[in-house]
């Protein structure tokens, strides 16, 4: 495990309702691997990345981020503390109290790598690169769910992580989307970071990655 920069102990995790969601989930993931996450009937790709990024946590196992366990009190993380993740939820998950722009450049400025006038710099060019700059004033509730998302993909691509953990968007993208979308990802893909992509080729092209397909509970390479 010691190449592995995310791994899963034995996990056990219930729905508030009671429902088991993994029962004993045993799973490594290699240091710049590219995963695409197919899930199947069964399969629920939120709560693995939301276990992934500390958000929620097991009622038995470990979780692992470059060897160091997460926990519900691991606010001091090292993996996290220095920005390694690049956490892309579903709708989003931006302030809503900043504007998009304000969203992008905050984990710049919490890692302590640029103060707020240059953080707001970056975060400006791009989302402008990424077709957004007309969004970046507005706030989370005034944007449209694929919006959001774009945002967020953003937030992630300044930081550079060295883990990306990408749940697929709410909505399906428009065209241009979709293109800023694949340009990030594959600018990711090509570099020394490890990817977890949930999603299907009808809105990204995914053919660099391995796919591995989530289905009650387990995780199988789509070539065993």
């Amino acid at each position: 495990m010691a190449d592995s920069v995310l791994v899963f102990e034995d996990i056990h995790l219930r729905s508030e309702e009671g429902k088991a969601i993994f029962n004993g989930l045993q799973w490594s993931m290699p240091r710049n691997a590219n995963i695409n996450l197919r899930v199947t009937s069964g399969g629920d790709a939120t709560s693995l990345l939301k276990l992934a990024a500390g958000l929620i946590h097991p009622q038995k196992g470990r979780v692992l981020l470059d060897g160091v366990p997460l926990t519900p009190y691991s606010f001091d993380h090292p993996f996290l503390q220095r920005g390694a993740l690049g956490w892309v939820p579903r709708e989003g998950g931006l302030l809503v109290n900043q504007n998009l722009r304000a969203n992008v450049a905050l984990p710049l400025m919490f890692t302590k790598r640029m103060g707020r006038t240059e953080a707001e710099a970056v975060a400006a060019k791009a989302l402008e690169q990424a077709g957004l700059a007309e969004a970046a004033d507005h706030r989370p509730h005034a944007l449209d769910p694929r919006e959001r998302w774009l945002g967020a993909l953003v937030r992630a691509s300044v930081m550079e992580p060295e883990l990306w953990l990408v749940d697929q968007p709410l909505q399906d993208l428009e065209s241009t989307m979709q293109e800023a979308a694949a340009i990030i990802l594959d600018r990711a893909a090509a570099s020394p970071a490890s990817m977890v992509v949930v999603g299907d080729e009808s809105w990204i092209p995914w053919m660099s990655m391995q796919t591995i397909r989530l289905g009650n509970g387990r995780l199988i390479a789509e070539d065993s």
